[in-house]
């Protein structure tokens, strides 16, 4: 049978499978699940859509149409003959069913958290039988798996913590509430409306330390090459301060603790794709996309730590009622990078937008 088109990205969900339903080895493909091993009641299908898409697919008021307009231009699968939108167990989920298509069941569904968003989809020869049932009850019930905070994660955090801008922010009296931080703003230096662009990854702890963090990390535009990112508390003091965004008024916050971060990966070659989302998000226009490999290692200021991340107006806010870390490098120049522990989730993205710096050139040649 056929599978999903596009860049498969593996899912990490819990599942409940009904008796009888095995997974089906799919190499290259979406994640398989079979009432019967020989697929001929049906099969349904999973994969992560990219992150890079997440906030323009979870900005949908109803998924339930998105998802009819998504099968209607996928090739075989005919026309939508209905929609609709539920809750689930993640969060919310969009259902479209197909008719006129390469089998007689076509169903579509798209199931968003707040951090993910998955595509589904049954192929059958009968879209009125006892398997759909299954099949939408698996999709109903589905659940991301969250990564174990360590003893180690949450010292390492707590240390992020003390010497983060936010912890003196908040010393002086001020509400984590009123704590803003990475505001995307428009050219008039009002919260844009729109989400921010940034060069994402997905990540699994390869060691942790109360003193150091290493993540095993894959791109979204390269998720088949694995990059080691890898945070040092290096007790080196950096002069901070907070500026006020509507009226410049900068306020100190007198010396922190910098960390350092460095980027690397074995094997030769480059991240092409990669290097070309780099590109466009600070444009750096003219730049050789062959420049040869070398590591990057920055110098880093703790913003925040256990933020809530916001998609528009993107920020990251409210220290404390988050899962979001947010560091500004300072050396070899500016840009930010957050992550997620318990997600699993890696962004980086610039202080301003389309404004080449050293920092963006040390990140390029580093994949």
């Amino acid at each position: 049978m056929r599978t999903m088109t596009g860049a498969i990205r593996q899912p990490d969900l819990k599942l409940n499978l009904p008796s009888g339903w095995t997974e089906h080895a799919n190499p290259g493909g979406p994640l398989e699940y079979r009432p019967k091993q020989d697929g001929s009641t049906g099969l349904l299908q999973v994969s992560r859509i990219s992150d890079n898409q997440f906030g323009f697919i979870s900005g949908h008021e109803k998924l339930g149409p998105f998802a009819a307009e998504m099968g209607s231009r996928m090739t075989g699968w005919g026309k939508p003959l209905g929609n609709r939108d539920a809750p689930c167990s993640m969060g919310r989920l969009g259902m479209a069913i197909f008719g006129g298509g390469e089998y007689p069941g076509m169903i579509l569904w798209l199931s968003v958290s707040d951090h993910s968003a998955y595509m589904w989809t049954w192929l059958g020869p009968d879209p009125k039988s006892e398997e759909v049932a299954q099949a939408l009850q698996v999709v109903v019930a589905a659940t991301e798996r969250v990564a174990p905070v360590s003893e180690n994660d949450r010292e390492f955090l707590d240390s992020l913590a003390a010497m983060s801008l936010a912890k003196s922010f908040i010393a002086q009296g001020k509400s984590p509430e009123q704590f803003y931080l990475a505001m995307l703003v428009d050219d008039d230096g009002k919260p844009s409306g729109r989400e921010r662009p940034v060069l994402s990854a997905r990540f699994e702890h390869q060691s942790n330390k109360p003193d150091s963090v290493s993540f095993r990390c894959r791109f979204e535009e390269a998720p088949q090459s694995e990059v080691t990112i890898r945070l040092t508390l290096n007790g080196e003091l950096e002069s901070a301060y907070t500026v006020d965004r509507s009226s410049k008024k900068e306020t100190e916050l007198g010396d922190k603790p910098k960390i350092g971060v460095v980027v690397e990966r074995e094997g030769g070659g480059i991240l092409q794709a990669a290097r070309l989302r780099i590109a466009s998000l600070w444009s750096l226009t003219g730049q050789r996309i062959d420049l040869p490999y070398a590591p990057a290692r920055f110098e880093a200021a703790v913003l925040g730590v256990r933020l809530t991340k916001t998609g528009i107006p993107a920020s990251f806010s409210n220290p404390g009622s988050g899962t979001w870390v947010l560091l500004k490098t300072v050396t070899p120049d500016e840009l930010y990078l957050a992550f997620d522990l318990e997600h699993g989730k890696l962004e980086f993205f610039p202080k301003t937008p389309l404004v080449p710096n050293d920092a963006a050139m040390a990140l390029y040649r580093s994949l």
